[in-house]
């Protein structure tokens, strides 16, 4: 057997490998197209035919009725309209039979898109199936850029608004505040009337 022959039997395995591979990896990756969104993290798709309803894996979004809900809404009809052709990376069933999934369109990440735009929060309690540095460096650099829900003066969380909760005041929004909020503040640690406000603000909410 000529040198020649060999090389070209390794390359006809390595592209047939190549090819199964490329082929298993697709085939985890379910086609859909949308049919309509629900909310900020709910979808229906035609899955061959049969309408499924799909939720957003590791993010959630505000609720309808709550503050930024509707337009978190939106901003999913912009990124995936009513039509669009999508593959979804299934991860499981939840307790209410929706399927929870990674939406993807092309290439492109909704559910990680959603974060970008400050339109969802990371779901830190079921994070895990999803990557979650880059899901949580999506959130930090929305927060940082005022996005989305990150621009509200008390952006509650999802999870807390169903339960009828206010969380307290994020650290990161008290960063800027004077020291005297770990002690005693009075008139002589504000330098404007809207400093004290946001002071009285914060305490306000826990």
């Amino acid at each position: 057997m000529t040198s020649h022959f060999k090389k070209a039997l390794l390359t006809i395995g390595f592209l047939i490998s190549l090819f199964l591979f490329l082929q298993n990896a697709d085939s985890s990756y379910l086609p859909a197209k949308i049919v309509s969104i629900i909310d900020g993290d709910t979808i229906k798709i035609d899955r061959n035919g049969k309408p499924v309803i799909v939720r957003l894996a590791c993010i959630d979004a505000p609720e309808t009725q709550q503050r930024g809900g509707k337009a978190s809404s939106r901003r999913l009809e912009q990124l995936i309209p009513i039509g669009t052709k999508i593959k979804l990376r299934m991860i499981t069933e939840d307790r209410y039979g929706r399927q929870v999934a990674e939406v993807y369109q092309d290439d492109r990440l909704i559910n990680l898109r959603m974060v970008k735009d400050g339109q969802a929060i990371v779901y830190e309690d079921y994070i895990d199936p999803c990557d979650a540095q880059r899901y949580r460096e999506a959130q930090r650099n929305a927060e940082r850029l005022e996005a989305g829900v990150w621009s509200l003066d008390d952006p509650i969380a999802p999870w807390l608004y169903r339960q009828g909760k206010r969380p307290p005041l994020p650290i990161a929004s008290r960063e800027n505040l004077p020291n005297c909020i770990n002690g005693d503040c009075d008139c002589s640690h504000f330098s404007t009337q809207a400093e004290a406000q946001q002071v009285l603000n914060a305490f306000s909410l826990q």
